[in-house]
């Protein structure tokens, strides 16, 4: 039993994964594509518009060519942070039901491979995001297929 699962291996969820690791609590990281996977989605030259100290995670600098870290310096930074730590991270382990109560929770997997697996939890953090689940118009044309919900 994990102390601590979290859904998500994003940029809060890898703070949380290292904050578990500092406070000496075990900690299982899920996420349905890869570390960062919504990071990878975003446009290839994209820049950001915080400057790297506001994303960096504990004690590890967070150093960019510019001002602004790029996503291709971002998605670096947080997989060597993942890995600096020895984050116990689930990549394309998708989970697909958290039951139980605080203190024993049950997850129910699905890897990509179609395997059903499940993992017990002191508690939960959700730490999906917001990129991959855009918020839809609700306008006349919003359903055609030229309508993209995404940076492009």
């Amino acid at each position: 039993m994990a102390d601590i699962a979290v859904i998500g291996a994003g940029p809060c969820g890898i703070a949380v994964g290292v904050a578990a690791r500092e406070a000496g609590v075990s900690c299982v990281l899920f996420d349905r594509g890869a570390i960062t996977q919504a990071m990878m989605d975003h446009p290839t030259y994209v820049t950001y518009f915080s400057g790297p100290e506001k994303l960096e995670i504990a004690d590890l600098p967070f150093t960019t060519a510019g001002d602004k870290p790029t996503r291709r310096e971002a998605l670096r930074y947080y997989r060597k942070v993942a890995a600096y730590y020895a984050l116990d991270v689930r990549q394309y382990e998708e989970v697909t039901a958290v039951e139980g109560t605080e203190g024993d929770f049950l997850l129910r997997t699905r890897t990509r491979m179609g395997e059903e697996r499940v993992q017990r939890a002191r508690s939960v953090v959700i730490a999906t995001g917001y990129y991959d689940t855009p918020r839809k118009l609700d306008a006349p044309g919003a359903e055609l297929a030229k309508v993209h919900y995404y940076f492009t």
